[in-house]
């Protein structure tokens, strides 16, 4: 009898020093951080983390719980404190107006997220527009921020911090956040009609990827299907992308994985450039001076359209140096390419002709 007693008072002990341990495991961030009487929670997850990171999409509504450990039901709720302001660590310089800012002294911006602060939660509101917009409304004047950004904002990047504090600031949980729009893909065709495209897919990395999962900087293959109808009289001659810098229209690099772009601002304007098969002539092309392996050739395509810029890579490779490209075709005199510039010392181009075309390589030895 004493021994089963014995024993059941051990599995009780063991089940509180367990539970004790998982809580302790817990409220100290993995043993990590010293244990917190104070929480924030959002969507059912409680962040125990000194600091932490999130992201909230344009236009949205987010919720963060607050609470105390031991506070029960019938506990008055205690206070806390809650700011949102520049994130330090992402501080850059801007003119407004005529003037240099710093980003990290734009103050406070619980306005701006309309931030509402109750007794068991706030809620902010991700507002429309981006840090330029933020930046217009909070200096009332034009911002330039070229020379923060030249190659323009990156929407992933945490220009926000979110500060909760107790009522005695013992705790505090500091979120650095981004405010994002997620990543649109339109397009419009030129040479046909819209309805002629059956849609497109996205691949990146060597996968197939959603519009979901593009990311700032992500390079994305774009492949195009036509419909049985279209496909069977038109191939795709081209995709162009607007470029809302510049407020104009720029054809999409080809490679042998096909045209590609990166991602760069939330919506992605495609323009399909869209011929009848009867306007595509052949491309091959020959090495001769070398073995095949002499040769880096890239993003040259199999068919042309007459009156297009076909432009591609080669590069000799290994003991062997290029000699000359020519273009050859039937009703075509032979024409010698010479690299594009110097500054792309292994780019050709030429102009497809009303025929098939057949490019010769002569590679020599450098030996």
């Amino acid at each position: 009898m004493k021994r089963a007693v014995t024993a059941i008072l051990c599995v009780v002990l063991l089940f509180v020093l367990g539970a004790g341990i998982f809580v302790l495991y817990r409220y100290t961030n993995g043993f990590n951080e010293d244990f917190k009487t104070f929480y924030i929670e959002r969507d059912g997850e409680r962040i125990l983390a000194s600091k932490s990171t999130a992201a909230f999409e344009l236009g949205s509504e987010v919720r963060f719980d607050v609470g105390y450990v031991f506070d029960g039901t019938n506990s008055a709720a205690r206070d806390y404190s809650v700011t949102i302001f520049p994130n330090p660590e992402a501080d850059f310089d801007f003119e407004a107006g005529g003037l240099s800012y710093a980003w990290r002294m734009a103050g406070s911006l619980d306005g701006y997220f309309s931030l509402d602060k109750q007794a068991a939660y706030f809620t902010l509101s991700a507002p429309q527009g981006g840090i330029g917009e933020l930046l217009r409304e909070i200096y009332h004047d034009t911002v330039d921020l070229s020379g923060a950004f030249p190659g323009g904002v990156d929407p992933e990047t945490p220009f926000f911090l979110l500060r909760v504090s107790s009522y005695n600031e013992a705790v505090t949980y500091d979120v650095v956040f981004s405010v994002f729009s997620p990543y649109k893909v339109t397009y419009e065709t030129k040479g046909g009609t819209d309805d002629m495209v059956a849609g497109i897919t996205y691949r990146s990395g060597g996968k197939r990827v959603a519009e979901a999962d593009f990311r700032y900087g992500m390079t994305v293959y774009p492949d195009i299907a036509l419909t049985s109808a279209a496909g069977a009289q038109y191939n795709v001659a081209g995709i162009e992308i607007y470029d809302g810098e510049l407020k104009n229209w720029r054809e999409l690099y080809e490679s042998d994985d096909g045209f590609w772009f990166k991602v760069q601002t939330e919506t992605i304007r495609l323009r399909i450039e869209l011929a009848p098969k009867s306007q595509f002539y052949n491309i091959t092309y020959e090495i001769s001076g070398g073995e095949t392996y002499g040769l880096f050739l890239n993003g040259l395509p199999e068919q042309g359209l007459a009156g297009k810029e076909i432009t591609f890579t080669a590069q000799a490779t290994g003991i062997y140096y290029l000699a000359s490209v020519t273009v050859t075709g039937s009703a075509i005199e032979d024409q010698s390419l010479s690299p594009a510039s110097s500054m792309y010392a292994h780019d050709y181009s030429f102009t497809m002709p009303a025929c098939d075309v057949v490019i010769k390589f002569e590679l020599r030895s450098g030996v």
